[in-house]
């Protein structure tokens, strides 16, 4: 089974995208928002309701983007129980909020009340992979996905923070040699 994990959806073309991923094929892939300030999860949302033929194949992965507070926590919140979603994506160096600070805890706990796992895109700080590692270590109950293994410079980083976070997970989207 090939699944695409990171599949940013920019809308409205959902029978292209089935045929795509069909032709390309790809059994499963995450579809998640283009990446913006204001996540566009509805978009999403509406792309995984048509067509029939396409529902199996696409998983909803919600962008939250924490500067919108209890916004940020309810729209995810609504993306899971209302529009079925699976899993929610930080994209720390996109929004300019840091890993370490309280910003994000809110998320995480929601993520955690909802029992989904939470993928993060790694890099330069502020998605630096230690900096993960701890919010990883901080929310021990939450699956955390870290997306592309910390990127061009800092594959080790990833590896030992992972090493020290067990609910830590590499993904190898995009990973250059160490």
């Amino acid at each position: 089974m090939i699944i695409d994990c990171e599949l940013y959806y920019h809308g409205p073309a959902e029978p292209q995208l089935d045929a795509l991923c069909r032709d390309a094929g790809v059994d499963k892939a995450v579809l998640m928002p283009a990446p913006t300030f204001r996540p566009r999860n509805r978009l999403v949302a509406d792309a995984l309701a048509a067509p029939p033929q396409a529902r199996g194949r696409f998983v909803g992965c919600a962008l939250v983007n924490p500067h919108f507070g209890d916004e940020a926590v309810d729209e995810l919140e609504r993306a899971v129980r209302e529009w079925g979603f699976r899993a929610a994506k930080l994209m720390p160096t996109l929004h300019a909020v840091g890993l370490i600070g309280s910003l994000v805890h809110p998320a995480m706990r929601k993520a955690q009340e909802l029992g989904i796992p939470v993928t993060i895109h790694s890099g330069e700080s502020p998605a630096h992979p230690l900096e993960i590692g701890a919010l990883a270590e901080a929310f021990p109950a939450v699956p955390v996905i870290m997306d592309h293994m910390g990127y061009r410079n800092h594959v080790g980083a990833a590896i030992a923070a992972a090493k020290r976070a067990p609910n830590l997970y590499l993904m190898t989207t995009a990973v250059m040699e160490p």
